[in-house]
Protein backbone atom coordinates (compact mmCIF):
# COMPACT_ATOMS: atom_id res chain seq x y z
CA UNK A 1 0.00 0.00 0.00
CA UNK A 2 1.26 3.50 -0.73
CA UNK A 3 0.40 6.54 1.68
CA UNK A 4 -2.69 7.84 0.07
CA UNK A 5 -6.78 7.50 1.06
CA UNK A 6 -7.38 3.37 0.55
CA UNK A 7 -10.99 2.55 0.77
CA UNK A 8 -11.38 -1.38 0.77
CA UNK A 9 -14.29 -4.07 0.70
CA UNK A 10 -12.89 -7.76 1.46
CA UNK A 11 -13.39 -10.84 3.39
CA UNK A 12 -11.64 -10.68 6.69
CA UNK A 13 -9.16 -13.03 5.51
CA UNK A 14 -8.27 -11.21 1.93
CA UNK A 15 -8.07 -7.81 3.64
CA UNK A 16 -5.33 -9.01 7.04
CA UNK A 17 -3.07 -10.64 4.08
CA UNK A 18 -3.38 -6.92 2.29
CA UNK A 19 -2.75 -5.32 5.34
CA UNK A 20 -0.26 -8.11 6.61
CA UNK A 21 1.59 -7.42 3.16
CA UNK A 22 1.65 -3.53 3.38
CA UNK A 23 3.65 -3.80 7.12
CA UNK A 24 6.02 -6.61 5.52
CA UNK A 25 6.16 -3.64 2.46
CA UNK A 26 6.67 -0.82 4.87
CA UNK A 27 9.39 -2.51 7.05
CA UNK A 28 11.47 -2.51 3.00
CA UNK A 29 11.00 0.65 2.15
CA UNK A 30 12.17 1.88 5.29
CA UNK A 31 15.51 -0.16 4.79
CA UNK A 32 15.52 0.75 0.77
CA UNK A 33 15.08 4.40 1.93
CA UNK A 34 18.36 4.46 4.42
CA UNK A 35 20.36 2.34 1.42
CA UNK A 36 18.89 4.96 -1.67
CA UNK A 37 19.97 7.92 0.69
CA UNK A 38 23.61 6.68 1.52
CA UNK A 39 23.73 5.60 -2.41
CA UNK A 40 22.85 8.77 -3.64
CA UNK A 41 25.50 10.69 -1.06
CA UNK A 42 28.04 8.28 -2.33
CA UNK A 43 27.52 9.14 -6.10
CA UNK A 44 27.19 12.58 -6.08
CA UNK A 45 29.69 13.31 -4.07
CA UNK A 46 31.83 10.89 -5.86
CA UNK A 47 30.52 11.67 -9.23
CA UNK A 48 30.98 15.27 -8.38
CA UNK A 49 34.92 14.98 -7.52
CA UNK A 50 35.68 12.50 -10.12
CA UNK A 51 33.89 14.67 -13.32
CA UNK A 52 35.13 17.92 -12.14
CA UNK A 53 38.61 16.18 -12.30
CA UNK A 54 37.86 14.71 -16.21
CA UNK A 55 36.47 18.37 -16.61
CA UNK A 56 39.19 20.10 -15.82
CA UNK A 57 41.33 17.38 -17.58
CA UNK A 58 39.83 17.50 -21.24
CA UNK A 59 38.23 20.59 -20.83
CA UNK A 60 34.85 20.06 -21.72
CA UNK A 61 32.63 20.97 -19.17
CA UNK A 62 30.02 18.22 -20.74
CA UNK A 63 31.14 15.65 -18.60
CA UNK A 64 29.09 17.27 -16.37
CA UNK A 65 25.82 15.54 -18.10
CA UNK A 66 27.33 12.19 -16.36
CA UNK A 67 25.51 13.61 -12.57
CA UNK A 68 22.44 12.57 -14.24
CA UNK A 69 23.04 9.15 -13.24
CA UNK A 70 21.72 10.29 -9.56
CA UNK A 71 18.22 10.49 -11.39
CA UNK A 72 17.61 6.72 -11.23
CA UNK A 73 18.64 6.35 -7.63
CA UNK A 74 16.16 9.52 -6.46
CA UNK A 75 13.25 7.58 -8.59
CA UNK A 76 14.06 5.24 -6.67
CA UNK A 77 13.97 6.86 -3.26
CA UNK A 78 10.75 8.12 -4.29
CA UNK A 79 9.16 5.04 -5.20
CA UNK A 80 10.23 3.58 -1.76
CA UNK A 81 9.26 6.79 0.51
CA UNK A 82 5.45 6.20 -1.32
CA UNK A 83 5.27 2.74 0.56
CA UNK A 84 6.97 3.70 3.77
CA UNK A 85 3.55 4.27 4.99
CA UNK A 86 2.70 4.98 9.44
CA UNK A 87 3.54 1.47 11.67
CA UNK A 88 0.92 2.75 13.79
CA UNK A 89 -1.40 3.16 11.56
CA UNK A 90 -1.12 -0.09 9.59
CA UNK A 91 -0.43 -1.62 13.02
CA UNK A 92 -3.86 -0.42 14.38
CA UNK A 93 -5.84 -1.98 10.90
CA UNK A 94 -4.36 -5.27 11.02
CA UNK A 95 -4.56 -5.35 14.93
CA UNK A 96 -8.49 -4.70 14.45
CA UNK A 97 -9.42 -6.79 11.43
CA UNK A 98 -7.12 -10.02 12.67
CA UNK A 99 -9.60 -10.03 16.11
CA UNK A 100 -12.68 -8.77 13.93
CA UNK A 101 -12.36 -11.97 11.82
CA UNK A 102 -13.28 -14.53 14.52
CA UNK A 103 -16.57 -12.61 14.88
CA UNK A 104 -17.43 -11.69 11.40
CA UNK A 105 -18.56 -14.60 8.36
CA UNK A 106 -16.44 -15.45 6.25
CA UNK A 107 -18.31 -14.49 3.34
CA UNK A 108 -19.34 -10.73 5.25
CA UNK A 109 -17.24 -8.56 3.44
CA UNK A 110 -15.12 -6.03 5.98
CA UNK A 111 -15.55 -2.23 4.65
CA UNK A 112 -12.06 -0.21 5.78
CA UNK A 113 -11.31 2.79 4.62
CA UNK A 114 -7.81 4.39 5.68
CA UNK A 115 -5.68 6.91 4.94
CA UNK A 116 -1.66 6.98 5.25
CA UNK A 117 -1.73 10.70 4.10
CA UNK A 118 0.11 13.01 6.53
CA UNK A 119 -2.52 14.52 8.41
CA UNK A 120 -1.39 18.17 6.75
CA UNK A 121 -2.26 16.80 3.60
CA UNK A 122 -5.27 14.57 4.32
CA UNK A 123 -6.21 16.27 7.37
CA UNK A 124 -8.62 19.56 7.75
CA UNK A 125 -7.35 22.90 9.11
CA UNK A 126 -9.11 24.23 12.02
CA UNK A 127 -9.32 27.49 13.39
CA UNK A 128 -9.01 28.02 17.27
CA UNK A 129 -9.92 31.73 18.10
CA UNK A 130 -9.40 31.26 21.78
CA UNK A 131 -5.85 30.14 21.15
CA UNK A 132 -3.29 32.70 22.59
CA UNK A 133 -1.04 34.58 20.09
CA UNK A 134 3.14 34.17 21.24
CA UNK A 135 5.78 35.83 19.33
CA UNK A 136 7.24 34.16 17.33
CA UNK A 137 5.60 30.73 17.64
CA UNK A 138 3.11 28.95 15.27
CA UNK A 139 0.27 27.13 16.43
CA UNK A 140 -1.72 25.29 13.66
CA UNK A 141 -4.65 22.95 14.86
CA UNK A 142 -5.70 19.69 12.35
CA UNK A 143 -8.57 17.26 12.36
CA UNK A 144 -8.08 14.01 10.54
CA UNK A 145 -10.05 10.99 10.46
CA UNK A 146 -7.89 8.18 8.85
CA UNK A 147 -9.60 4.88 9.76
CA UNK A 148 -13.07 3.93 9.63
CA UNK A 149 -14.21 0.10 9.45
CA UNK A 150 -18.09 -1.23 9.05
CA UNK A 151 -18.60 -4.63 8.94
CA UNK A 152 -21.85 -6.88 10.48
CA UNK A 153 -20.72 -9.52 13.00
CA UNK A 154 -21.57 -12.86 13.32
CA UNK A 155 -24.64 -12.24 15.87
CA UNK A 156 -26.17 -9.70 13.32
CA UNK A 157 -25.09 -6.70 14.76
CA UNK A 158 -23.81 -4.05 11.89
CA UNK A 159 -20.63 -1.46 13.45
CA UNK A 160 -19.30 1.43 12.20
CA UNK A 161 -16.01 2.51 14.30
CA UNK A 162 -13.77 5.63 13.30
CA UNK A 163 -10.41 6.87 14.71
CA UNK A 164 -10.08 10.70 14.52
CA UNK A 165 -6.56 12.17 15.32
CA UNK A 166 -7.01 16.08 16.81
CA UNK A 167 -3.21 17.69 16.47
CA UNK A 168 -1.56 20.90 17.86
CA UNK A 169 1.17 21.62 15.84
CA UNK A 170 3.84 24.14 17.15
CA UNK A 171 6.15 25.23 14.91
CA UNK A 172 9.16 27.35 16.33
CA UNK A 173 11.93 29.08 14.38
CA UNK A 174 15.53 28.73 15.96
CA UNK A 175 18.81 30.58 14.46
CA UNK A 176 19.54 27.42 12.02
CA UNK A 177 16.19 25.64 12.29
CA UNK A 178 12.86 25.36 13.16
CA UNK A 179 11.61 23.05 16.28
CA UNK A 180 8.22 21.19 15.69
CA UNK A 181 6.29 20.08 18.67
CA UNK A 182 2.82 18.13 17.64
CA UNK A 183 0.83 16.82 20.19
CA UNK A 184 -2.04 14.30 19.69
CA UNK A 185 -5.40 13.34 20.51
CA UNK A 186 -7.67 10.55 19.58
CA UNK A 187 -11.55 11.01 19.06
CA UNK A 188 -12.81 7.33 18.74
CA UNK A 189 -16.42 6.44 18.03
CA UNK A 190 -18.34 3.03 17.75
CA UNK A 191 -21.74 3.25 16.67
CA UNK A 192 -23.59 0.14 16.61
CA UNK A 193 -26.87 -1.40 14.80
CA UNK A 194 -27.76 -3.94 17.31
CA UNK A 195 -29.85 -7.50 16.52
CA UNK A 196 -33.43 -7.77 17.10
CA UNK A 197 -32.54 -10.18 19.59
CA UNK A 198 -30.65 -7.54 22.47
CA UNK A 199 -33.79 -5.36 22.37
CA UNK A 200 -33.88 -1.70 23.31
CA UNK A 201 -30.04 -0.09 22.91
CA UNK A 202 -31.30 2.34 25.66
CA UNK A 203 -31.54 -0.25 28.93
CA UNK A 204 -27.99 -0.95 27.01
CA UNK A 205 -26.58 2.42 27.07
CA UNK A 206 -27.67 2.66 30.89
CA UNK A 207 -25.63 -0.01 32.06
CA UNK A 208 -22.49 0.97 30.07
CA UNK A 209 -19.95 0.71 33.49
CA UNK A 210 -16.46 2.14 32.84
CA UNK A 211 -14.37 -0.56 31.18
CA UNK A 212 -10.58 -1.14 32.80
CA UNK A 213 -8.71 -0.93 30.00
CA UNK A 214 -10.68 2.40 28.83
CA UNK A 215 -10.36 4.11 32.49
CA UNK A 216 -7.87 6.83 30.71
CA UNK A 217 -10.23 7.88 28.00
CA UNK A 218 -13.05 10.32 28.70
CA UNK A 219 -16.33 9.83 27.59
CA UNK A 220 -17.66 12.54 24.44
CA UNK A 221 -21.06 10.95 23.81
CA UNK A 222 -23.72 8.10 24.62
CA UNK A 223 -26.77 8.47 22.59
CA UNK A 224 -29.09 5.13 22.15
CA UNK A 225 -32.65 5.15 20.18
CA UNK A 226 -34.30 1.80 19.32
CA UNK A 227 -31.58 -0.51 18.69
CA UNK A 228 -29.25 2.00 17.80
CA UNK A 229 -26.20 2.62 19.81
CA UNK A 230 -23.54 4.91 19.52
CA UNK A 231 -20.77 6.03 22.23
CA UNK A 232 -17.61 8.21 21.83
CA UNK A 233 -14.25 8.66 23.41
CA UNK A 234 -11.20 11.26 23.60
CA UNK A 235 -8.05 8.68 24.21
CA UNK A 236 -4.99 10.64 26.37
CA UNK A 237 -2.54 13.02 24.38
CA UNK A 238 1.07 11.49 23.12
CA UNK A 239 3.45 13.86 21.17
CA UNK A 240 6.29 14.34 18.64
CA UNK A 241 8.91 16.36 18.92
CA UNK A 242 10.87 16.99 15.71
CA UNK A 243 14.45 19.05 16.79
CA UNK A 244 17.45 19.68 15.18
CA UNK A 245 20.43 16.71 16.80
CA UNK A 246 18.07 14.37 17.33
CA UNK A 247 15.64 12.02 15.27
CA UNK A 248 12.46 12.33 15.56
CA UNK A 249 10.81 10.91 18.59
CA UNK A 250 7.15 10.05 19.06
CA UNK A 251 5.66 9.66 22.94
CA UNK A 252 3.21 7.75 24.05
CA UNK A 253 2.20 6.76 20.85
CA UNK A 254 0.66 3.80 22.90
CA UNK A 255 -1.88 5.89 24.47
CA UNK A 256 -3.52 7.69 21.45
CA UNK A 257 -6.12 5.66 19.05
CA UNK A 258 -5.59 2.59 17.75
CA UNK A 259 -6.90 -1.37 16.68
CA UNK A 260 -6.89 -2.05 20.60
CA UNK A 261 -9.11 0.84 21.48
CA UNK A 262 -11.83 -0.07 18.91
CA UNK A 263 -11.62 -3.31 20.34
CA UNK A 264 -12.26 -2.61 24.28
CA UNK A 265 -15.11 0.11 22.83
CA UNK A 266 -16.83 -3.48 21.61
CA UNK A 267 -15.81 -5.42 25.28
CA UNK A 268 -17.59 -2.55 26.87
CA UNK A 269 -20.58 -2.39 25.00
CA UNK A 270 -20.91 -6.23 24.73
CA UNK A 271 -20.37 -6.01 28.85
CA UNK A 272 -23.55 -3.82 28.41
CA UNK A 273 -25.50 -6.39 26.38
CA UNK A 274 -25.28 -8.93 28.75
CA UNK A 275 -25.51 -7.03 32.08
CA UNK A 276 -29.11 -5.94 29.52
CA UNK A 277 -29.80 -9.17 29.54
CA UNK A 278 -29.15 -10.38 33.22
CA UNK A 279 -31.52 -7.53 34.55
CA UNK A 280 -34.39 -8.61 32.26
CA UNK A 281 -34.12 -12.42 33.17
Amino acid sequence: MKKALHRLSEPADLLLARLEDAATRDKRAEKNVKIGCGALALVAIGGFIGLNFLAETTGNNLVYLGMLAVVPVIVFIVRETGHDVDDRKVTAAADLVRTLRADVPATQNVQLEIDFREYTRGGTKVTDESQPKVKGVTIDKYQHKWLEVRTTLADGTQIDATITDRISRKSKPKRKYTKVKEAFVSDVTLGLRLDKRYGDAEAIAQRLYRHPALAECQERARTAKGRNLYVALRTPSGSRVNARRTPTQFYGVERIGSGRTILNMLAWVYDGIGRAAKKAA
